[in-house]
């Protein structure tokens, strides 16, 4: 992944893991009621390819390491395909989801709310001029 993609992965990343932190109706209402369970395991384990990118220190990657491991271990029943509240309800709420939601909340709290690539985070030149002056 290049620089230029790093802050939209990361958007997509956040996003997921903002609704991974939400409650199961929350979780099934964020994501249409579309296969909920394996979109929010599939957009939040995309945060791996965020990290030994230079743009997160060491616990903010740890944390994302963390959520992509506890998601490996969620049961694969636990993951039907499909449309509808019904199902996909009884899937956000498999108690395998309670610990994820737990420590999707602490990630959330050590993980910044957007990432910048380096020519972002750099003044415009006009601006540094006017800064220095």
């Amino acid at each position: 992944m290049s620089d230029d993609h790093v802050p939209d992965t990361y958007r997509v990343f956040a996003e997921a893991l903002a609704i991974l932190a939400s409650t199961a109706e929350e979780q099934c209402e964020s994501v249409s009621d579309f296969n909920v369970a394996w979109e929010l395991k599939d957009e939040v384990q995309a945060g791996q390819y965020l990290v030994g990118k230079g743009h997160l220190d060491a616990e903010q990657e740890a944390w994302i390491l963390a959520l992509v491991c506890a998601l490996d271990a969620v049961p694969a029943t636990t993951l039907p395909a499909g449309s509808g509240r019904a199902s996909n309800l009884a899937a956000m709420q498999h108690p395998a989801w309670i610990p994820l939601r737990v420590l999707a909340r602490h990630a959330l709290e050590a993980l910044p709310p957007t990432l910048l690539t380096p020519k972002d985070a750099s003044p415009p030149p006009d601006r540094e001029r006017t800064r220095r002056s």
